[in-house]
């Protein structure tokens, strides 16, 4: 009896070790895991609440929906093998402007090159913006809706309204387009935005900054 017990544990053992079989024939690019810790680990429920250091007034933004992470079709093939990306979908909910109140976000692996990943963001006010990742950093190259490039300086540590962070991206654009006068948003590792300017379409005062003073992270 000892050694029939001994055979089932082996048996499930070697059959939980075996890999899914669909990986035998797909490949799938994955989202960078260093990536997902600013952009692509904030499930449904997750808030941030920011305030205007302006006006005093608070906002709260929510994530009311968020998909995993799963294949997206690249439409192509590598040795007879189907190739796919992933792709992290999340929505999240804010009452800053009355135009809209939606942004999404869409954090992907690149088809075309691998070892890259990115995350698409808009809006919701026909403005966005796509910030590359590769070899575990942001890329000086950052597409906006009207084809501008943003600026990403990296601060191992960086202090925002008294508060001490690690591992923060400050993202800035540089031109003075599309109602764009020097946006930046601020996004820090396991956090995600602790801060951003109101120079954009999604806030009308031109001279608030929105700073993070309380947050929960669901991941």
């Amino acid at each position: 009896m000892k050694n029939v017990i001994i055979i089932i544990i082996l048996l499930f053992t070697i059959n939980a070790c075996k890999p899914i079989e669909e990986n035998d024939k797909i490949i799938q690019y994955p989202v960078d895991n260093e990536f997902k810790k600013y952009f692509g680990s904030f499930k449904e429920g997750s808030w941030w609440a920011y305030q205007d250091t302006v006006s005093g007034t608070i906002d709260t933004f929510r994530v009311t929906t968020y998909l995993e992470e799963n294949k997206s079709d690249c439409y192509m093939e590598i040795d007879e093998k189907k190739v796919y990306s992933s792709l992290i979908y999340y929505k999240v909910e804010h009452n800053l402007t009355s135009s809209s109140n939606i942004w999404t976000y869409r954090v992907r692996s690149d088809c075309d090159f691998p070892e890259e990943s990115f995350v698409d963001i808009n809006f919701g006010t026909g403005s966005g913006i796509k910030i590359f990742f590769v070899e575990n950093q942001f890329l000086n190259y950052v597409s906006l809706a009207n084809n501008d490039s943003l600026i990403s300086t990296y601060h191992s540590t960086y202090s925002l309204n008294n508060i001490n962070y690690n591992d923060v991206y400050y993202v800035e654009n540089t031109s003075e387009v599309h109602g764009y006068d020097d946006f930046d948003f601020i996004y820090c590792k396991n956090i995600g935005i602790i801060g951003f300017n109101g120079k954009n379409y999604f806030d009308n005062n031109y001279v608030a900054y929105w700073v993070l003073i309380d947050k929960n992270i669901i991941q």
